[in-house]
């Protein structure tokens, strides 16, 4: 698009074109990026798997030619990173958390909780697992490393300090370890050796797996009175624990008149996940981050008017 400095469109034909890596700046100022009209593209941040080895108990392992798993779909459909407690979808709200009791004298709320005595033996709740955890108002979650467990006393130690009050009725899972892999569907990642391991669901064969990394699939950076159109965005995924997203499926930074339209994306409904929609003019939206499934949407003729950062997130 830069042949002509801009000023011009460039039109994709149908296809899922994976891990393309869009990247816009101010030399594509002008231009527009869509698809055919009534053709279906769909632009995709994910990496089908091969190589598939079976093993025991329905686990499958493959090595991946990436340093970071974020999520892993089969045939369109996200799957679940391993957990303790499993997930419960028929009742999101009150099942498959560790609840934590009031700290009793010497515990660190802000560092320890103290989880029920009917999940005190889970040897789940392993050390270097990864806590997903949210206070008791529910409005927001830190990411903390489990240091320590104490099974006799229920008290988990985390790596770091949360930023908020840990105490009674604040709810958590812990995710990351193999030792969580125990229902099929899910995946665990080992980093030490790029080595994914998918207990899979009867009858899978090898193939329709799709890992993500963080990467962005739409990347504007600085650029003016650009139009993405058409496309369908599958497969994103971010490995931000903030607001401060790095990566996104469309990431919009220092940009203005830039135009979004006709794009759905690609979701599927998760207990944890919600929709947000958003107004035709915004200046700064997000939504989602890892282990979470929100997905955010806007109809035609969205337009960005300022610097913002926009994450959709799923299949």
């Amino acid at each position: 698009m830069r042949v002509s400095a801009g000023q011009d469109e460039t039109q994709v034909h149908q296809g899922i074109y994976r891990q393309t890596g869009l990247l816009m700046t101010s030399q594509d100022n002008g231009s527009a990026f869509v698809a055919v009209a009534g053709e279906s593209v769909t632009l995709s941040g994910g990496r089908a798997i091969g190589g598939w080895v079976q093993g025991t108990d329905g686990v499958w392992t493959a090595q991946l030619n990436m340093a970071v798993l974020n999520q892993l779909t089969l045939n369109g459909e996200r799957l679940t990173a391993a957990r303790y407690p499993n997930e419960v979808t028929d009742d999101p709200v009150r099942g498959g958390w560790l609840f934590a009791e009031e700290p009793t004298a010497g515990v660190d709320p802000y560092t320890q909780i103290v989880v029920r005595p009917e999940d005190r033996a889970a040897a789940a709740i392993a050390v270097g697992s990864e806590g997903q955890i949210w206070a008791s108002a529910g409005w927001a979650n830190a990411v903390l490393t489990v240091q320590s467990y104490d099974a006799a006393t229920g008290v988990v130690t985390f790596d770091e300090r949360a930023p908020y009050d840990l105490s009674a009725a604040s709810r958590s899972f812990v995710q990351g370890t193999g030792v969580q892999l125990d229902r099929p569907g899910e995946w665990y990642f080992d980093e030490s050796t790029n080595t994914v391991h998918f207990k899979a669901p009867p009858g899978f064969d090898g193939r329709g797996v799709v890992a993500s990394t963080d990467a962005s699939i739409i990347d504007i950076t600085g650029g003016q009175n650009i139009r993405i159109e058409g496309f369908t965005i599958a497969d994103a995924s971010t490995g931000a624990s903030s607001t401060d997203f790095y990566t996104a499926a469309i990431l919009v930074r220092d940009g203005s008149d830039v135009q979004i339209l006709d794009m759905p994306p690609r979701r599927h409904s998760a207990p944890s996940g919600a929709t947000a929609p958003c107004p035709p003019d915004f200046a700064r939206a997000w939504a989602g981050t890892r282990g979470a499934s929100r997905v955010l949407s806007w109809g035609q003729g969205g337009r960005i008017e300022a610097a913002v950062q926009v994450l959709v997130h799923g299949p």
